[in-house]
């Protein structure tokens, strides 16, 4: 591979070391020999049995030295059987060119499809959200949607165009867990209800227990009151302290005049001691009234008390079970919408990937036919420059290149191939 001297440029160039030699005369034969280049010698114009040199008649017997018109024979054979081979991969490579355009075509048709049909579910699920009257889609929309997309004849028929399987078992699944999710929430409500009905009885048990209480002891002090203030014994003892008065007053007045007698003294030191007796009796019965009073009216802030707490119960349990249907209601909305996205991804979602897949594939098909196509022009092309032994290492080399996998081939920028399991 060396630069030709500029003294010999124009003329022909053997490049060393050399390989394939025509002899063309066979007295220089035995300078091969002994240089040990008979390896070099690749056919001459001698027939084997008109040699004399035994190496060179076992070479050309064993034509490892092919005779001049066997040489040219054997690559008449060669290039004719070769251009049938290249006739037939070009013909197949065509057909898989044109395969593949007719298969993207289908995925383009396809895909049309696909979209008319989601555009339909679109319209219908738009009219079931506007006809409710209701801002946005409810979780029951979004079920409702998927369910429409897993029953969908096109979107099933795409599924086992480019998944192998259509949306039956998917949508069995779908239906049982969304019966999962629904027996879930139902028992929730129902534990729920259930402990709020058991409060419910627990706190109207005690409440009835102290209004029960409460009631015994407002009849027992009222009873009291009554007796107490029993208007003829109030008016008695008034009556009997008021006559004591009198009478204390007339000795009182009599002592100051001419003073007392001690049975006078005595009776009057006996009425005192009823006047005191008196005083103290209505002293109590004033306090007992007053007690009685106080008490009933502590009885009756208790049960105002009682009425207001069981109204406050009531209003906390409103509040409770309201903020946990809430929270029910959007973790319910949450695991909804979480399970319908997962089955929207495992069946509409594969599908496109899938049809996506299918388009990567069918393009690679297409750019590698085109690609084997261009270099089978390009050897036929250079096959007068090449001898026997090359054709057939081009011909190994095309099979090789034709039956790599998509993987292995670059493209046009010399990128390789990404290529999806589909």
């Amino acid at each position: 591979d060396a630069a030709v001297p500029e003294e010999y440029a124009g003329l022909p160039v053997i490049q060393v070391p050399v390989s394939r030699v025509y002899l063309a005369s066979s007295s220089v034969a035995d300078l091969f020999l002994q240089l040990d280049a008979l390896d070099c010698v690749r056919c001459t114009a001698t027939a084997a049995e008109n040699w004399e040199i035994p190496e060179v008649k076992a070479a050309v017997e064993e034509e490892r030295i092919l005779k001049e018109r066997a040489a040219a024979a054997a690559k008449e054979d060669a290039v004719r059987l070769f251009l049938n081979y290249i006739d037939r991969e070009e013909s197949r490579l065509k057909e898989e060119i044109e395969e593949a355009k007719i298969n993207l075509e289908k995925i383009d048709v396809d895909q049309e499809s696909l979209d008319v049909e989601l555009r339909a579910i679109e319209r219908t699920n738009a009219m079931r959200v506007s006809s409710g009257e209701k801002r946005g889609e409810s979780q029951r929309d979004k079920v409702e949607r998927v369910r429409e997309l897993l029953k969908s004849a096109v979107l099933n028929r795409l599924a086992r165009t480019y998944c192998g399987n259509d949306l039956s078992a998917l949508r069995s699944e779908f239906e049982g867990e969304m019966q999962k999710i629904k027996d879930v929430d139902d028992r929730y409500v129902k534990r729920f209800g259930d402990n709020l009905k058991k409060y419910d009885e627990t706190v109207k048990g005690v409440d009835d227990a102290v209004l029960r209480k409460t009631g015994a002891a407002r009849a027992k002090l009222e009873d009291v009151q009554r007796r107490i203030n029993n208007p003829q014994r109030l008016s008695s003892i008034k009556s009997q302290f008021e006559i004591v008065k009198r009478r204390i007053d007339a000795i009182m007045g009599k002592q100051k005049s001419s003073g007392l007698t001690r049975v006078e003294q005595e009776k009057l030191e006996r009425l005192q001691g009823q006047q005191t007796l008196l005083q103290n009796q209505l002293a109590q019965y004033e306090e007992i009234a007053g007690l009685a009073a106080g008490n009933i009216a502590h009885i009756a802030a208790t049960e105002a008390e009682t009425e207001a707490r069981r109204k406050y119960d009531q209003a906390g349990k409103a509040l409770i079970e309201g903020n946990d249907m809430a929270l029910l209601e959007l973790t319910h909305e949450q695991t909804v919408y979480n399970r319908v996205r997962e089955f929207e991804k495992r069946s509409l979602d594969n599908v496109r990937s899938a049809m996506n897949d299918s388009r990567l594939y069918q393009k690679q098909l297409q750019v590698k036919a085109e690609k084997c196509l261009g270099y089978l022009k390009t050897t036929v092309a250079n096959i007068d420059f090449l001898d026997v032994d090359e054709i057939e290492n081009v011909r190994r080399d095309i099979a090789k290149r034709i039956t790599k996998p998509i993987l292995e081939m670059e493209d046009g920028n010399g990128d390789v191939f990404k290529t999806i399991d589909i």
